[in-house]
């Protein structure tokens, strides 16, 4: 899974750039390509915006519970969330139920040296797509 996380995000690099760019980040427009380092659950907490930049997850870790709050670009209502601690990867799958996305789900993990979530896109019934988020931009006040 992991090697298939990295030549997705490899793959999506110079996509990205143009996408993020058009956001205008203060950051600038590159995915950092530092050292390994474990994720932790911390990592997933924030705002996050899909590659195509219409999809949006605000994700709250906390020390007992999970929430996520999904957007297209209005709130689609969330059945399930689930952190996977074990693998060390740090995954979270999350399932939309809504008019639309019955059972769709988002299996995502997270890639601290990328700094992105990034995993699978399911609708049940159809094949998975590869998908990423890249943390939301803190916009200006």
């Amino acid at each position: 899974m992991r090697h298939m996380l990295r030549n997705l995000i490899l793959a999506l690099m110079v996509f990205s750039c143009s996408v993020f760019g058009q956001a205008g980040s203060p950051e600038g427009d590159t995915l950092p390509m530092g050292p390994f380092q474990l994720p932790v659950r911390a990592d997933f907490n924030g705002e996050w915006l899909r590659f195509d930049g219409v999809y949006t997850l605000s994700i709250d870790v906390k020390p007992k519970n999970v929430t996520v709050e999904y957007h297209n670009p209005n709130p689609i209502n969330v059945e399930y969330v689930g952190l996977d601690e074990a693998s060390g990867l740090f995954s979270i799958e999350v399932m939309l139920l809504d008019e639309g996305y019955p059972g769709t789900t988002y299996t995502l993990s997270y890639l601290p040296e990328y700094e992105v979530l990034a995993g699978t896109y399911q609708v049940p019934g159809q094949a998975p797509s590869q998908v990423y988020f890249k943390r939301k931009p803190i916009e200006d006040e």
